[in-house]
């Protein structure tokens, strides 16, 4: 069996032009003598969810394409459809052969409730792949089809008897996520393991482009069922990649990847021109229109957009007089404007002062009218590091900062891969960076780069880590330049309920760090170190329960002996609320009334809702 792969960019919902371009590749794949083309994740309908009161029309529109497509296909085609069902996500795929359109998934899950209502058993979760996990033959092959990593491990874990494992993925780009980056980092990823152990072939057709704030870099690939690479796309390009199964093709050499490397660091640069450029042909809009004020980011800034949508479709205002930034403008061949963003200050009154603030909005004013004028998209120079800590967040509507979940010091490395390309920076720029004034800051390391390094290494192990606050402070950093920094993020918190949108390239983004409103709780350190976790302590308390009414019929007493495990298992839920005794001392050291606890000193108790019945 001779398959080709389709790596295609498409714009989401633009359905009969979507159609007319798979047909074309099909076409190709036929004529090179494939019997299946495979299509990725997001090539027909995109990523993003539809309002629900048109979701029914636009499933009926893609449903009738997609019937028309099938009637015209050359050679069989798997194509992806994202739906929505009940407010969630759900992928589908269809094998179109001969004009029928068979939906993959769901005649799985049929097959799969028919055989659990004949053996009239259901397993528990655990004990079986998830039940719409396709299984069907094409071509005298046994195949299957996955859309996450989860699949994977189901194809991997259960008996399936399967020759071809067709992998779509829907996770779009993280940069440090390797299964993402497809074959750009076999040597560190799953999926040679995933060959291996399913004993099949692999064809990962992954997506390309921008959909929204997701961003897909192609690098498709096939790999045998030994786990050894076979066939490879390009990255962030269109291509048909076909591969013959059954014949004697090139094994080729995986090249190791090395993390944070000039490679990954280009990767993640032509990502980002990527998705800025799909996501202004998307919006239908003229160009882009942003800031230019000396500093690098703003400066980057500039050098994305040129890469992405040409330099004729950018429009700057100049907010310096700087030398250096003038150069840059040249040496980018961008139209730039010098507007007088002076204002009368201080107001009448004196209520108004001049500060950085007032001349910032002021300057936002401006580069709104100018995106205006010339019908373009505003982008803003926000980044990670700023976002979390709350600095001089932009307030324009719909501004999109390319860098939003890219932080400070990765912009550095950014600059310096791009000038390798061509040096359009000049050399005074790539060093104006802020290092934002947090108390310590200046002892976390000796030069302003390595203390930038050491801020977001710290705001990366809280937001992209998950990690917990006592696990932040293990970093080996000054205990009171890691309080300060843990402190400014939460405090932060209610600057950050307004955000710029931003491509997401990471495994946690800033705006996913959310606190309910007017909940004022902020996390501590704890002295136990081996304190257990919530998840522990309601094993505990289950164990308690277990202990204490396990032995004693529905309705009865238990014993005073099981009393005591009762007791001892609510006492648990005293130890959540703050302390084995469940009391703690107010700001004066007296401890509140019993059962009680205080959220901050000088917020009132909180009466605990458990009592000892």
């Amino acid at each position: 069996m001779k398959i080709a792969i389709a790596q295609i960019a498409t714009i989401a919902g633009d359905f009969e032009v979507t159609a007319r371009r798979m047909l074309e590749y099909a076409r190709r794949a036929d004529a090179e003598g494939c019997d299946l083309v495979v299509f990725p994740y997001a090539s027909f309908t995109g990523t993003q969810e539809i309002d629900e009161g048109d979701y029914d029309a636009y499933l009926y529109d893609a449903s009738e394409t997609l019937a028309h497509f099938a009637t015209e296909l050359p050679c069989a085609a798997i194509v992806p459809v994202v739906r929505e069902v009940s407010g969630d996500i759900r992928s589908e795929a269809f094998l179109l052969d001969n004009g029928d359109a068979t939906p993959l998934r769901m005649s799985a899950f049929a097959s799969s409730l028919s055989a659990l209502r004949q053996q009239k058993s259901f397993p528990s979760p655990d004990e079986m792949p998830a039940p719409d996990l396709p299984e069907f033959e094409f071509r005298g092959h046994r195949c299957g089809l996955a859309f996450t990593v989860d699949n994977l491990d189901d194809y991997r874990d259960f008996d399936f008897d399967i020759d071809v494992l067709f992998y779509l993925p829907s996770d779009s780009y993280v940069k440090d996520d390797p299964d993402t980056l497809c074959a750009a980092a076999l040597d560190r990823s799953r999926y040679r393991n995933d060959a291996i152990q399913t004993s099949s072939w692999l064809v990962c057709a992954n997506s390309l482009g921008g959909y929204g704030d997701n961003i897909f870099i192609g690098g498709s690939f096939v790999l045998d069922p030994e786990g050894s690479l076979v066939k490879s796309g390009p990255f962030l390009e269109e291509a048909l990649i076909c591969c013959d199964l059954e014949g004697s093709e090139q094994v080729q050499e995986i090249e190791p990847s090395l993390p944070d490397g000039p490679k990954e660091r280009r990767l993640l640069w032509g990502a980002l021109a990527r998705g800025l450029a799909d996501l202004v042909r998307e919006g239908s809009a003229d160009g882009v229109a942003l800031m230019l004020d000396g500093s690098l980011p703003s400066s980057l800034l500039c050098a994305l957009a040129c890469d992405a949508v040409g330099p004729m479709k950018v429009k700057a205002l100049l907010a310096t007089d700087d030398p250096a930034t003038l150069e840059l403008a040249r040496r980018l061949h961008i139209e730039w404007r010098t507007p007088d963003f002076r204002m009368p200050v201080p107001q009448p009154g004196a209520w108004a002062q001049g500060s950085p603030e007032l001349e910032r909005s002021i300057q936002e004013a401006f580069l709104q009218e100018l995106a205006r004028q010339s019908s373009s998209l505003v982008l803003v120079d926000d980044d990670k590091t700023g976002l979390a800590l709350g600095e001089s967040i932009s307030c324009i509507r719909y501004a999109w900062a390319p860098f939003g979940d890219v932080y400070r010091s990765e912009l550095i490395g950014l600059a310096e891969a791009r000038n390798e390309i061509s040096p359009v920076i000049p050399e005074a720029i790539l060093g104006r960076f802020e290092v934002p004034e947090i108390f310590g800051i200046e002892h976390a390391a000796p030069t302003p780069r390595r203390q930038l390094a050491c801020l977001d290494a710290l705001l990366a192990r809280r937001i992209d880590q998950f990690c917990t606050y006592n696990e932040t402070m293990q970093l080996v950093m000054d205990p009171d330049f890691k309080k300060a920094v843990l402190h400014r993020l939460y405090d932060a918190l209610p600057k950050r309920m307004v955000l710029p949108l931003f491509f997401v390239v990471s495994l946690r983004t800033i705006d996913e760090m959310k606190s309910p409103l007017g909940n004022v709780w902020m996390d501590h350190e704890r002295e136990a170190e081996d304190a257990p976790s919530f998840g522990e302590m309601m094993e505990r308390l289950k164990q308690g329960l277990e202990e204490g009414a396990g032995r004693s019929d529905a309705g009865e007493i238990p014993p005073a002996g099981d009393q005591q495990a009762l007791r001892d298992a609510f006492e648990l839920i005293r130890e959540m609320s703050g302390g084995a005794s469940g009391k703690h001392q107010d700001e004066e050291g007296q401890e509140p009334e019993e059962g009680g606890f205080s959220l901050k000193p000088g917020f009132p108790s909180w009466e605990n809702p458990f009592s000892e019945n």
